[in-house]
Formats: C-alpha cells, structure tokens, sequence
C-alpha cells in the first residue's frame, strides 16, 4: 500500500523491445538512472592465438530528475550488449549498436527514455553504448567506452589503422580507417565490405565504426532531466533503466461534489467480486430535514431495478425512529429476477450534523460465519456487525450511483457535498485512524474520485464512462477538508 512520502524503485532489464513506465498517482518527479550496453568483444583470426576477448567498450551512465504528472508514460529503451566477432558479420546491440564484421564486435546499443515511443527527438536521457573491439590475427584494439557526454575513441593497439570516434552532443563519431562516422541515434555500420570491422556503439550520437581497430562509443545525454549527471565506461554486458520516485503529500482537495437532491453520478466503475473491501467518503448534509417523501439520504449504491442484483447502498435515513443513522444495505438472494435484502444500521455510531464535514468508512470482510461489517466516524471505530446472511461481495453488471439511487428523479438524491470517493479491495482499517484529506491511488485502490476537475473526470478509471443527472456541479468544501493554511 503506497502512503505519502514513501520511496519506490523499479528496474528495467534488456527485452529487446520498448517497456512503459506509468507514473502512480502523488508523483510529480521520477529519478531515472541509465547505463548504456557494453560493445561486442572480438575474436583472433582462423588460426591465431589471439582467442575470444571481451574487449568492446563499456557502457556510459547517465541520471536526471525528469518532472511528471499522475498517468504520464514514460518509454524505456534498455541496450543490448554487441555480439562478439566471429569469421561472420556480427549483429550490433539492440536500440543502435552498428555491425560488427569478421573478427570485429558490434556496437552496444544505448539506453534511454523517451516520451513519446520511436521517436528518437523525445529522449530526455540517454547512456551511450561502447563500440565494438577488433582482434583479427594480430591484437587491434578494444572498442571505445560510451559517454560521458562525449563517447570515447576506440583503441589501435599501436597498430598502423585509425579507430572510429566517440559521439559528441551534436555530430556521430568520426569515421575510423575505412569506416564510417556514427549519427543521431545510432553507432556506424562497416561502409561495404564487413572483413575485420567494428560496429560503433549507439548513443545520442553514435560511434564511428573501424577497420583493424575498435570502434568509437555512442554519447550519452541529460539535455531533457534536471540534476543530469554522466560518467562514461560504467556498464558491463546489456544496458540497463532504475526508476525511483516518491509519493508526494496529496494536494488538498480544491473542491467538492455539490448536490441539490435530483442529481447525481452514475459511473461503471465497480463490478468486481471481492472478499474484502473498504468503502469511504467525506460527506457534508446541508439539509437534515427534506420534506417527505425524502426518506433517506442516499450516497452510494449499485443496486439496480430495485433489489434485482447482488449489490449494496450506503444511506443516511431522513425520517424515523433511525433517522441520521448509518445504514448499509445489500441484497442477500435473487431468486427468478426479485431479490430479497437486508439492511445494518450501526446504531452507536454518532448521527449525522447539517452542515458538518463527516469522514465515513465502513471495512466488509467476509468469511464462512458470514460478512463483518465495521463502520468509522471521523477515524473511529464503533461496534462491527456480522451479518451471516451476507455473501461474499459479488460484483453485478450495474453502474455505482454516487449520491442518488436508481429512482428516476433522485428521490432520495443527497443534498449536500461529497468528496474524496474511494472504494478498495483491502480493509484498510482496523483501529482507530486520522482520515486523510486527500487519497493516493494505490494498488488497491478499485475507484477513486477527486471531485477536483471540471466534468468530474480526475477518476483513476479515466475509461470508464461517467454520466451526469441533474445539475450536480463543484462547490468549495468546508474547513473540516479544506487546504491547510501555509505556516
């Protein structure tokens, strides 16, 4: 369960092919730390001596803080590591690597994220990958470490051929001896023939590639993050992403669901079946005392064509000997399309103030002795109820009416505010606790609603349609759930 100000880390491996990263809610900043793959080491010649050697250049390093918003995604590219020179032409690493060719490695692909998929103008980080070593019968150079914000040159061995350049941050690396300059993107491939070339590494310019010397490595780049930090030559084999973010206190909530009795919401956003399950709300009465037929204060329910569908409402009574009193009713049976129900009123709870904001949960937990039902005022628990009759939470095919039920007209429409909807699939409360102003989408979290955008569409289930009765609008909720006042 997320909770505000905790830490969270997730890591990307090499797939070959693009991952996604989906920004939690309470996120504003993702820490994202790259490394670029390592360049294919090369092979000795039929007959030499020189035997296979992990000689390609390592992979850069690149870190920045990236701003986000809640549902933003991110696109991870993690680099190949460059195949190894044989008597073949040798494939470069995935996401930019060039080609190696006989006896040379391929380049190592580089490492990045993007915000937009396939597209190599929204990388905001970037890790150069290393250029590809070259052997052949006599030694020739190992390939050149990736960035750094520039990829480092390959290496000769002292021998009498050119090695392919490093990328910098506005040109590819420079051709090395009958090789070719490395671009935007990607390292370079041998120009023509493959006999004893190295592939260039991939970055965010790529390396050159070389005859009988190593190839250049790709740069690296924190032009789209902030706090950017590069470091070349740190990264054996396949490349690599980490992700760390925190979840930042909630913003307050701005505003509230206004209600006037005859409107209300009507969202498909519940259907699961579930063992346990943690309702809550804050709610505010403006009218304690509506004119009959009023007789109760609805403020959610899914039961649907009057007690046809498993399902349950939680409502406030206007009338009577319970009335102001919290009560949660469910269908416990349908048999040939009509449906019995049974209603809990928690009667120690306090009763319901016009005009007062009120936290209200109720935690259901169901086992074979039946279902627990434990309501909270305000953060306190009063007396649970079992109710033997109740079933395992079955979820129906009806949408969940938020502050109405389904008598046409919103007979029973709440007049008054709500705000901070959420329903989970935990019990999230066992004792006593301070009910919080704002909620974060977790894991657990089945729905959750804001009430803070116009046409009520900041819900976590943003595909889900939302259907408008009445005239509810926005209105501003009362100090009880109203920003703190800055110190």
């Amino acid at each position: 369960m997320w909770e505000s100000g905790d830490e969270f880390e997730q890591s990307f491996g090499f797939t070959g092919s693009v991952q996604e990263f989906v920004v939690p809610d309470g996120v504003s900043s993702l820490t994202i730390q790259t490394i670029g793959a390592q360049g294919g080491g090369s092979n000795s010649c039929v007959g030499g001596d020189n035997g296979p050697q992990d000689d390609g250049g390592l992979g850069g390093y690149a870190r920045g803080k990236l701003a986000v918003e809640a549902g933003d995604i991110v696109y991870i590219y993690v680099g190949g590591k460059g195949a190894i020179g044989t008597d073949e032409a040798e494939d470069g690493g995935w996401n930019g690597g060039g080609d190696g060719g006989n006896w040379g490695g391929g380049g190592g692909g580089a490492t990045d994220v993007r915000l937009t998929a396939d597209d190599l103008n929204s990388r905001v980080v970037v890790a150069g990958g290393g250029g590809g070593g070259n052997t052949g019968c006599p030694e020739h150079g190992a390939g050149g470490n990736g960035g750094g914000l520039d990829g480092e040159a390959g290496d000769n061995a002292g021998g009498n051929y050119n090695p392919g350049g490093g990328g910098s941050q506005g040109f590819g690396g420079e051709a090395g001896t009958n090789g070719a300059a490395g671009d935007f993107g990607v390292g370079a491939n041998p120009p023509g023939s493959v006999y004893h070339f190295a592939g260039g590494g991939g970055g965010w310019y790529g390396g050159g590639s070389a005859y009988a010397a190593g190839a250049g490595g790709g740069s690296s780049y924190i032009g789209g993050v902030v706090e950017g930090v590069t470091d070349p030559g740190k990264g054996s084999g396949d490349g690599s992403v980490t992700i760390t973010w925190n979840i930042d206190t909630p913003p307050c909530s701005k505003n509230a669901l206004k209600l006037d009795g005859a409107s209300c919401l009507t969202a498909d956003v519940f259907k699961q079946s579930l063992s346990e399950m943690t309702v809550e709300l804050w709610v505010r009465i403006d009218n304690a005392s509506p004119d009959f037929p009023k007789v109760q204060y609805t403020l959610l329910e899914n039961i649907m064509g009057q007690d046809k569908d498993y399902g349950f409402e939680l409502s406030v009574p206007t009338f009577g000997v319970s009335k102001d009193v919290l009560t949660w009713k469910e269908v416990t049976s349908v048999v040939d399309g009509i449906g019995s129900s049974t209603a809990q009123q928690f009667a120690g709870t306090p009763l319901m103030s016009e005009g007062v904001w009120t936290h209200i949960a109720v935690v259901r937990t169901w086992s074979d002795a039946g279902a627990s039902l434990c309501p909270y005022i305000n953060g306190k628990k009063y007396d649970c109820q079992t109710q033997d009759s109740f079933p395992e939470y079955t979820g129906n095919s009806e949408t969940l009416q938020i502050g109405c039920d389904d008598l046409g007209g919103g007979n029973f429409g709440l007049e008054g505010l709500m705000d901070e909807l959420r329903i989970s699939s935990v019990a999230r409360y066992q004792a006593d606790f301070d009910p919080a102003q704002t909620f974060v989408k977790d894991d657990e979290t089945v729905t959750l609603f804001h009430f803070d955008k116009e046409e009520f569409a900041n819900k976590i289930n943003d595909a889900d349609p939302v259907a408008i009765t009445g005239t509810p609008v926005l209105g501003t909720p009362a100090d009880a759930i109203a920003c703190p006042e800055d110190d």
